[in-house]
This record gives C-alpha cells, sequence and structure tokens, in this order.
C-alpha cells in the first residue's frame, strides 16, 4: 500500500524527480548496485513493493555487500508480500495479480528490461 504521509502535488514531483535522477544515473551506470538499491529503498517507501523487491534483489546480485538489506524486516515483508501474490496469481510480473497495494512499477520495469 502507498504511504500516505505528505498528501499534496509538491511531494509527488519530488518522488517524480527522484525517480528520474536515478533512472539518469542507471543510463550512464546500469550496473551500480549502489544506485540500484538507492532505487529500490526510495520505491519500498513509496510502498511500490514489487518494484522495491525486484530492484533490491538486482543490487543484491551485483553486488554482495548490498545483501544484508534483503533481511531488513520491512524487505522481508515486501519480498513475502510479493512472493505469495505471485505464487497466487499464476500469471507474470504484468498483470494485476501481483500488485501489492498502488504499485507503479513502469520507471522500476524499464530499467530492469536489461538485467543480468
Amino acid at each position: 500500500m502507498e504511504k500516505r504521509s505528505h498528501r499534496g502535488s509538491g511531494h509527488a514531483d519530488r518522488w517524480q524527480r527522484c525517480r528520474a535522477i536515478l533512472q539518469r544515473g542507471l543510463t550512464l551506470n546500469p550496473t551500480s548496485s549502489c544506485l540500484i538499491q538507492a532505487w529500490g529503498l526510495m520505491e519500498l517507501q513509496r510502498g511500490n513493493w514489487l518494484a522495491a523487491v525486484r530492484l533490491l534483489e538486482r543490487s543484491a546480485r551485483l553486488d554482495v555487500s548490498c545483501r544484508p538489506v534483503l533481511q531488513w524486516q520491512v524487505v522481508r515483508t515486501a519480498r513475502n508480500t510479493v512472493g505469495s501474490r505471485r505464487s497466487g496469481s499464476g500469471s507474470g510480473s504484468g498483470s494485476p495479480g501481483v500488485r501489492a497495494g498502488r504499485m507503479d512499477t513502469r520507471h522500476a520495469t524499464d530499467v530492469l528490461e536489461g538485467a543480468p
């Protein structure tokens, strides 16, 4: 579920700018585990669990020093939720059944398409 601690278009605009900066950074350095992890943590804060899990797992595959984040309770909860919805829906990651709450994975998915 998406956090609603800050209402208003100003905060939504800040998240979009943050995404744009991270995406630009990954365009220049697509294997930066730090940028991927930062984006995953931002998506986690926004409540976009599917995008967060995919990004954090990718960063952990690229750099073992990123793996401890996968043991954080909030990340484990997100992984379990996304995992149960994946197995319960029986379809690919593009189906609505995969999404936990209101997730917008378009930006993260665009970057992840070329993921190792």
